[in-house]
């Protein structure tokens, strides 16, 4: 369900009536991708409003979670734009200083950084 792939219908039914609680779980996961592919920021506060109700607990704790951090959740559904390029980069100099603690000096992970940085960009 989550991959958007098709099942066959004796296949749905089998899942639906032995797991009845899949059937809100993939109408959830249906409506939020909707609401990202439409960049739909009022359908986001009715989804947060709606599941916030579910009877299901992992629904309403998700429903919880995207109202806490209601901003930052708007705003990557109306925009394109991601940081995750800079929050890998930032894991990356975490790890390296992390493998260096107390190896080094300040001259030594520099020059670390610096050739990860060239390393990466030219292959």
């Amino acid at each position: 369900m989550w991959m958007n792939t098709e099942l066959s219908d004796n296949h749905k039914e089998y899942i639906y009536e032995k797991y009845p609680n899949i059937w809100e779980l993939q109408c959830c996961i249906k409506e939020f991708r909707n609401i990202f592919k439409n960049h739909n920021v009022p359908m986001l506060y009715l989804f947060v409003e709606k599941y916030s109700k579910s009877l299901l607990k992992p629904l309403r704790s998700f429903a919880e979670g995207l109202k806490r951090d209601i901003d930052a959740v708007e705003n990557a559904v109306a925009y394109d734009y991601s940081n995750g390029f800079v929050e890998g980069t930032n894991s990356r100099l975490k790890m390296i200083k992390r493998t260096m603690y107390g190896r080094c000096g300040r001259q030594l992970l520099e020059a670390k950084l610096r050739y990860m940085g060239y390393n990466n960009n030219n292959g």
